[in-house]
Order: C-alpha cells, then structure tokens, then sequence
C-alpha cells in the first residue's frame, strides 16, 4: 500500500480484505505480520483524495475491527481520532462508511478502552462528529445491557449523553435522547442517572434533561402498538360487531391437515380414495398481513380496556375464527 496509484492501492486493500476474511489465523501467525504497520497504512488510505480508495479503506477497517477484535485496543486512539475527523466528510458516499467502521470498534473493542477516547472528544464542535460519538456510545450501552452500570466509565457515559439531549443542533439532541432512552431500558433504577446529571449539570439542565426523559418514558408506556397481523384482527372483529355478514376464512378439516386438504384438491386421485368426507364449506383465501408495517396509538391506555374482550369475542364466535 505504499504506493502512489491508487489503482495498486485500491487492490491491495481489496487483497488485504480477503486475506482478513479467508484466510485470517495464516495472516496471524505469518512471522512478517505487523497489526500496528498494517492499520497506520490502511488509515493512510483513508484520507485517499480518491472516493474509492477512502471507501474501500474505511471497510477494510470496518472488518478487521469485526476480525481483530480486542487486538486492535491498541491502535483504538489512533483509528477513532480518524474517523471521527473523516466524519466531518460532506459526502455520504463516505460519511455513512464511517459510521460502520466506528460502530464496528465500538462493538468489537474493550469499554475501558474506548469510552475514554470518546469522552475526551466531548468538546467537538461539528453535529457530525457529536452525532458518531453518540452512535458509538448507544452501541456500547446495546452491547452492556444490563451490565452498563458496570462500566468502569459510566457517569461519563451519562453526561455526554445528557450534553447531546440539549445540544442546539437537532439532529445531535435526536440521537442522544435515543442513545439515553436506550440507557433508561437497561436500568433496574433510573435514580443511578439521576444522581449522576444532578451532580454534574445545573439546575436548569438537569430539569430540561429529566424532563425530556419522562416525557419519552411517558411515551413509550402510553403507547398502544398494533402489528398488522393484529391489525386484521381488529378489522375482522369490528367488522362482525357491526353486525356485517362475514364469510368463513379459516380453513377447518375433520382428520386432515391443512396440506393434505391441497393435495387432494389438485390430485383427484387422493380426493377419491379418501373416504372422509368433508362436509364444511370451501372457504375464500386469507388475506396475508403486511409483517412489516406497524401502527402506533398513542393514547391513553384506558381506551383500549376492552380491546382484549373485542378479540375474544371475535375469535370465539362461530361464523370464523381469527389468529394473531
């Protein structure tokens, strides 16, 4: 890679990548391997004029973080101080490669490591390069869960994320109340973080913080979250309370299954030797739900009391049956 085309450069990494991937424990233990040369040339590249060669360089540190793991702990300063300055990069073609590497390290290297790197850059003044420290920081608190009050840096953790909530810059303050309600989940006491912003912040700052922290909570347990499949459900049920006409749509067999039902249904030969027979009428094809979409309501829990007797009723009624 030290080298001047960038053609040879963008190869090399290209060769350095497979190598990392297919053929990992041999680049190991090869007596001429140097992780640290290795990672200082690869950042080179980084800051490559030529998109490609940045990109390409920004992955291949994306995978030897996945590869290396703790190994690369030792070079973690040098790589995060990188990226982060690479991250003030207007062109998503490269801003958002960044983000993978430097969620990958995050992921991939030791707390104790890192959470310090990230805290001493709390004074960044760009929203990009405030917005990646708290993606990487709501990647630390996923990868802890429950153990992210063991973190030997946790208060510093909560005051950079309380820093971001009331940041100027929207994008910033998003991330952060995102990174902190995902902090709030992991927690068996919420006065732990309590206690750490009263200490740390005014008392104007720590109102606005707490403030905005139940208010998500708020959110999050008033919230009534419908899938489609129970989406069908209620339409089905409110269909049959108003007293609409509905047709059977689940199929019921006596002594078969429901693929034996197909079967013999395109085989006449299976429909004639099977003595059983069904008396039930031939039912019109359930509509397959959307898994992907939800709908979210978010009102006051006590309007939706009866909701679970409004299924019940529906599923138990004797014209059709519903499933979730």
């Amino acid at each position: 890679m030290k080298i001047d085309d960038w053609q040879k450069q963008f190869s090399a990494l290209d060769l350095l990548r497979r190598l990392i991937q297919h053929h990992l424990s041999f680049l190991s233990t090869a007596p001429s391997f140097n992780l640290h040369s290795i990672v200082t040339e690869t950042l080179k590249l980084v800051e490559s004029l030529r998109s490609n060669v940045s990109k390409n360089a920004l992955i291949t540190i994306t995978e030897m973080a996945q590869a290396f793991k703790r190994q690369l702990d030792a070079e973690s300063e040098a790589i995060i101080t990188k990226l982060i300055k690479k991250g003030y990069d207007t062109n998503t073609f490269i801003s958002e490669e960044v983000k993978k590497a430097l969620i990958s390290i995050a992921q991939n290297c030791s707390d104790t490591k890192i959470i310090p790197i990230f805290a001493s850059m709390n004074n960044q003044k760009a929203a990009s390069a405030k917005v990646n420290i708290c993606l990487c920081l709501e990647t630390i608190i996923q990868k802890s869960e429950n153990k992210v009050t063991q973190l030997r840096d946790f208060d510093k953790v909560v005051m950079m994320l309380g820093n971001y909530m009331i940041d100027g810059a929207v994008e910033v303050r998003n991330v952060g109340k995102r990174a902190m309600s995902t902090l709030v989940k992991y927690l068996y006491n919420r006065g732990e973080i309590d206690k750490i912003l009263l200490r740390g912040f005014n008392e104007a700052n720590y109102n606005k913080i707490i403030s905005i922290i139940d208010k998500d909570l708020a959110q999050t347990k008033n919230a009534l979250i419908i899938t489609s499949s129970q989406g069908l459900l209620l339409f089905y049920s409110i269909h049959f309370l108003v007293g609409a006409k509905t047709k059977p749509i689940i199929k019921v067999t006596k002594n078969k299954s429901f693929c034996e039902e197909e079967k013999a249904e395109n085989d006449p030969d299976l429909s004639t030797n099977n003595n059983i027979s069904n008396t039930q009428q031939i039912p019109q094809p359930m509509p397959s739900p959307l898994r992907t979409k939800k709908f979210v309501l978010t009102k006051d829990p006590v309007d939706f009391e009866n909701l679970t007797n409004l299924f019940i009723q529906a599923e138990n009624h004797g014209k059709f049956s519903c499933y979730l």
